[in-house]
């Protein structure tokens, strides 16, 4: 699967250099339930990257046909919770946890197999910042309350937002 920043945003250097970053960081986390990137670059100015093939759907598919059992739902809150950890640990914020970042695929066992994917708006704790303003990125409805309010992103607000995620997997509603 390629994913390519749209030329209009490769124009900007700051915008490239981000999209290049966010997709070598996730390259770094090396995680079973984080999307694998396989190679990044750059093409006549287009930055680019290649990522595994995710053979599944995402979350949301699956919400949208009725709510998911609890055990079900726990079994792939771990999974996400783990990704999330790694990332984490690494001190890449995702800070766009919503069901369709998620894809679901069918393990060898038949059990769901989770991968976390777009990194895109992922922030780097440990890396200068490109602009001379923070923004504020994420989906509304999964954004944490202290994130809205202006103070920095942490791992906090990823965990805010896999309860979020939790909570619609088992109600069907966000």
């Amino acid at each position: 699967l390629h994913d390519a920043l749209p030329i209009y945003l490769s124009l900007n250097p700051n915008h490239r250099e981000r999209f290049l970053r966010e997709a070598r960081a996730v390259n770094r986390i090396n995680h079973r339930n984080i999307v694998e990137i396989t190679d990044v670059g750059e093409v006549d100015g287009a930055a680019y990257l290649v990522m595994e093939y995710i053979a599944g759907e995402s979350l949301l598919a699956h919400i949208q046909r009725g709510p998911l059992p609890w055990d079900r739902a726990a079994r792939i809150a771990l999974q996400i919770a783990s990704a999330l950890a790694r990332a984490h640990q690494m001190n890449i914020i995702h800070r766009d946890l919503k069901p369709e970042n998620v894809m679901l695929m069918q393990a060898p066992d038949f059990a769901d197999l989770v991968k976390l994917t777009d990194f895109g708006i992922a922030k780097i704790l440990d890396a200068p910042a490109l602009t001379f303003t923070e923004q504020m990125f994420g989906t509304p409805g999964y954004i944490a309350p202290e994130y809205l309010e202006g103070l920095p992103p942490d791992g906090r607000a990823d965990l805010y937002g896999l309860g979020v995620v939790l909570y619609e997997m088992i109600s069907g509603a966000l």
